[in-house]
């Protein structure tokens, strides 16, 4: 009897938006210089929104939806955000990416990977915490 061994899948990585990448070598760098220097922000119906950094669709663990958001947002689990066409997600987690050295940048005091339930079809540019009283 003859067993096929199966490769695990490779996580794959899109990513669906970027505003601040201007071109093909712009570095992370360039582009966080670029975010911090624009208003990123935007109310809108008493919620402040902010726009996405980045937003990525992967198939790590099924598929999900990774938006780095600014830290300025305040989310943490279970919170509901809005995003400005009116999708609802709900925050699952909170991606970190693994550093050689140990020390975490100054980036990491401006923008979180932010793991949303949801889709990415239709998704916004801007974002914001759903103010939903729970009683």
């Amino acid at each position: 009897m003859c067993m096929k061994k199966h490769k695990p899948k490779q996580p794959k990585f899109e990513v669906i938006y970027e505003p601040y990448r201007f071109a093909d070598n712009d570095t992370f760098g360039d582009m966080l210089k670029r975010y911090i220097n624009d208003d990123a922000m935007s109310i809108q119906k008493e919620l402040v929104y902010y726009r996405a950094f980045q937003i990525i669709r992967t198939t790590i663990k099924g598929h999900r939806l990774i938006v780095a958001l600014s830290n300025q947002i305040a989310l943490k689990l279970g919170d509901t955000v809005i995003d400005d066409r009116e999708n609802e997600y709900v925050v699952k987690g909170f991606e970190m990416i693994r550093l050689v050295s140990g020390t975490f940048p100054e980036w990491y005091k401006i923008i979180s990977f932010v793991v949303l339930q949801g889709t990415a079809e239709n998704v916004g540019e801007y974002f914001a915490k759903q103010n939903i009283n729970k009683e």
